[in-house]
């Protein structure tokens, strides 16, 4: 299943080619009361598709968009210029581990542990 197309991006985010603006990052720095940057953040790829009626892409987008704005504030602060930053869709959704929500023919899905990361 993949993201509803009715999902609403925050105003005033510009996008770069081939991209579109990521979610609504603005209005949870506003909310956290943190400065928005004048950095643009952009979702770019494919939304892959997830067998969830949870929205695993778009909150993976928001959540690393929004850290990366909060970083991109930092350093406008600091005198950087405003960057240019990009949310690759299937990285973000890779990044929160999306099985853990997941089942397969009904069950969860097992942990894929590696040997190091099952050590600790």
């Amino acid at each position: 299943m993949t993201e509803p197309a009715t999902a609403k991006p925050a105003d005033g985010i510009a996008a770069v080619s081939g991209g579109t603006p990521a979610g609504d990052w603005r209005a949870l720095l506003s909310d956290l009361g943190l400065p928005a940057p004048a950095s643009t953040v952009t979702a770019v790829g494919e939304r892959p598709g997830f067998d969830t009626v949870h929205e695993i892409v778009a909150a993976s987008v928001e959540a690393i968009s929004a850290f990366a704005a909060v970083v991109a504030a930092f350093w406008e602060q600091r005198g950087g210029a405003p960057q240019r930053i990009t949310v690759v869709r299937r990285q973000a959704a890779a990044a929160l581990h999306p099985t853990l929500y997941q089942r397969q023919h009904g069950h969860p899905i097992p942990p894929q542990h590696t040997g190091l990361r099952s050590a600790f």
